[in-house]
């Protein structure tokens, strides 16, 4: 059964209050109160929590009906509509400050009070939702520790979540409706976004990194174009990075003095990666074998072992992976330029949690050359 419209009157005339009651009753609505004064419609509010109230505008007693309205909106979201007979511009005026859903000039009729009291739940029922998707957005924006934000053409806020007022050091309040280009002079953003409007004609998106006091910040910008395909905004994302900058400079710096150990060691040393592919090698690799770094470097180390021994050394290779910081001795063919086999023997070690090595790691040596008579 669908649940009647429960609609809370608020009428200090008594007989005007039961005829509108009985009214609303015929034409199918729950009309569970009539209540005469202001106070006493702020505490049935409260209380039955109605879909819709109407509000005699004058009210007898100390609180009126606009007084009334004012405090319920305060308290509750329920759409009002006003009864008056006194339908003066002032009192309209005063009455606007409440948002009202309508207005009925007494005395009216059946058909005027039900066409009002729909299109207010209609009204109500579609802020309802524009509210709830606000509130969905909102709570979307504010997950992240990204800051994103909404700029007009002009460079003002529309929109910022609370990671980028953080950034700005305001309550978002503050912020909406500012330039960013104060924020840009007062050196609290890259300065970078500067030229917004370079963006703005170019009409397209655009990605950027930069440094600013010390930190490093991603910035994507895309436009939003209106239905003529103008643009009228740009939305923006700006991640800070500085954390992943400083690993990349610091992996560069672990390769640059794991890759001139390796290259200078004087025994064979190679370096493989998960999979089975050289990352680095010293320089007796390049000796014993002919291949040159460069010729190596992410080839895999199965490409080198003779055909014989591949069954073995990837046995070997499987038993080491399956146990990290592992070592397994390791003896093997190896190809040659000149394609003379090259027996190696040495020790392979699990390295890959190491966060400077991340790697396979054989050291060892020539065990001797012999000519492949096979």
């Amino acid at each position: 059964m669908t649940k009647k419209t429960r609609v809370l009157v608020v009428e200090d005339e008594a007989i005007t209050a039961v005829d509108i009651q009985t009214s609303l009753i015929g034409m199918g609505y729950d009309v569970p109160e009539v209540v005469p004064t202001g106070a006493a419609a702020v505490q049935k509010a409260d209380e039955l929590r109605p879909d819709i109230i109407l509000m005699d505008i004058m009210l007898a007693g100390p609180m009126t009906g606009i007084e009334a309205a004012e405090e319920i909106r305060k308290r509750i979201r329920i759409p009002v509509i006003y009864l008056t007979a006194f339908a003066t511009d002032n009192i309209l005026e005063r009455a606007k400050t409440t948002e009202p859903y309508g207005y009925v000039i007494k005395p009216f009729s059946e058909s005027e009070v039900k066409s009002n009291i729909e299109m207010a739940l209609y009204k109500h029922r579609m802020e309802e939702k524009v509210l709830e998707k606000e509130e969905s957005i909102r709570a979307l924006l504010n997950a992240t520790s990204d800051a994103l934000f909404l700029l007009d053409k002009d460079g003002k806020f529309l929109a910022l979540n609370e990671a980028m007022a953080r950034r700005l050091k305001k309550p978002v309040d503050e912020v909406l409706g500012t330039p960013i280009i104060q924020y840009l002079s007062d050196k609290l953003y890259p300065p970078r976004l500067m030229h917004f409007d370079l963006i703005l004609q170019k009409e397209r998106a655009s990605r950027f990194e930069e440094e600013f006091e010390g930190k490093w910040y991603d910035n994507y910008v895309a436009p939003i174009f209106d239905s003529d395909g103008t643009v009228k905004k740009l939305a923006v994302f700006s991640r800070d990075i500085t954390r992943r900058k400083k690993d990349e400079e610091q992996l560069r710096v672990n390769d640059e003095y794991l890759r001139s150990i390796i290259e200078n060691a004087a025994d064979l040393t190679i370096v493989l990666k998960s999979g089975g592919n050289l990352s680095g090698v010293s320089t007796t690799f390049e000796r014993i074998t002919g291949y040159s770094f460069l010729e190596s470097i992410g080839t895999p180390i199965w490409d080198f072992i003779y055909p014989d021994d591949l069954e073995k050394a990837k046995v070997v290779m499987n038993e080491l992976l399956a146990a990290p910081k592992s070592v397994k001795p390791l003896t093997v063919r190896l190809k040659s330029k000149g394609r003379e086999p090259v027996i190696i023997e040495g020790l392979l070690c699990n390295l890959l949690d190491n966060p400077v090595i991340e790697g396979i790691v054989f050291n060892g040596w020539e065990r001797a050359r012999q000519r492949d008579n096979t």
